[in-house]
């Protein structure tokens, strides 16, 4: 006798949701409201209709939403054991969102896209440079032969040909300060340590007056300073081992020249054959680089950057016994920059 009389307490809600233009409205939402507190709710089937049983009587607010459609409400009052039938109707209506903001630095190569005219520029970073594969260590100059409209006539040379001309027509310059002879051991690799790399740009095409001499391209490498934070990297190859240490000053130490802060990163390379084979044989070659950037912040927002660099080739076949080599040849070459 107890389910009977309880049972003859609840009513049902049901119905079909339709569009405008008469077409089923499928997946939405139909809930019966009281004040704030949901008493049922059901979604759509495909044909757009909806059942809500086993609700208790009262009164209810009978609530519609769909996407892409303006909800409706209705009010109802529900009888024991009642069953209302709604055919509801939906008008299409935008949703209005929130505005979306997004923030995202453009490249230089951009930039430069946009602005200057006729100019072609491309850009590889540190995170781009280290992932191309080399043949003993990432190089720069090496990770421009992937670029388009560069050729390198030899695995074994690092030397480079941009849209058809010769490797003398290339301007290579660190920090803006031209360096003369950019290779290592006759081409095989480049003077440039990629852990001092920020960014290298070549410019292909259409680059400024102010780089005249040269009509084939402009290499354009520049040096990481750091984040200030005090950090050492370091690294073995195939044939040199290398390090880079960076810092910056205090900052009571660059207020007292005027800076509001100062930067500084440092890098040394040494090949290590002539030490490896030194017990069994002298090996007459060996190669060095040392490179320091100092980046200088002033208070009215200003930079000053002063980049150094020396590298050094050595073929000394003086070290070699004379009765089995007798060419006696000393042999030092490389860059010293300053700028």
């Amino acid at each position: 006798m107890w389910l009977p009389s309880l049972e003859a307490q609840l009513g049902t809600v049901q119905g079909r949701v339709r569009g405008e233009e008469g077409s089923a409205v499928y997946g939405a939402t139909v809930r019966l409201l009281a004040g704030t507190i949901t008493a049922a709710a059901a979604d759509t089937d495909r044909l757009g209709s909806f059942r809500l049983a086993s609700v208790p009587a009262g009164t209810y607010q009978l609530l519609v939403q769909a996407l892409g459609y303006a909800e409706q409400t209705e009010l109802l009052t529900l009888g024991p054991g009642q069953t209302l039938e709604y055919g509801l109707r939906l008008i299409r209506q935008a949703i209005e969102v929130e505005g979306i903001l997004i923030e995202a630095e453009r490249s230089r190569e951009r930039v430069r896209f946009e602005e200057i005219g006729g100019a072609t520029v491309r850009e590889i970073n540190l995170s781009d440079l280290k992932q191309l594969p080399g043949i003993v260590e990432a190089d720069p100059i090496r990770a421009i032969e992937v670029l388009p409209g560069v050729v390198s006539t030899s695995d074994f040379s690092a030397s480079f040909h941009v849209r058809g001309g010769s490797a003398d027509q290339n301007l290579i310059l660190l920090d803006g300060v031209p360096i003369f002879s950019p290779f290592h051991l006759g081409g095989f690799f480049s003077v440039f340590n990629a852990d001092m790399l920020d960014r290298a740009e070549l410019y292909s095409g259409g680059f400024p007056a102010e780089h005249g001499g040269r009509v084939s391209s402009v290499l354009q490498i520049e040096s990481d300073p750091g984040d200030g934070d005090f950090q050492v990297d370091a690294g073995i190859s195939l044939l040199a081992t290398r390090v880079a240490i960076g810092g910056s000053l205090p900052r009571s130490t660059a207020n007292s020249v005027g800076l509001a802060n100062v930067k500084w990163r440092t890098s040394a390379r040494r090949s290590y054959f002539d030490v490896l084979m030194k017990p069994a044989f002298e090996f007459p070659y060996h190669l060095t680089d040392f490179q320091t950037v100092i980046e200088g912040w002033t208070t009215s927002g200003d930079r000053i950057t002063l980049t150094g660099y020396t590298g050094e080739d050595v073929l000394d076949l003086t070290r070699l016994d004379a009765e089995d080599f007798p060419l006696r040849i000393d042999w030092d070459w490389g860059n010293d920059v300053f700028g």
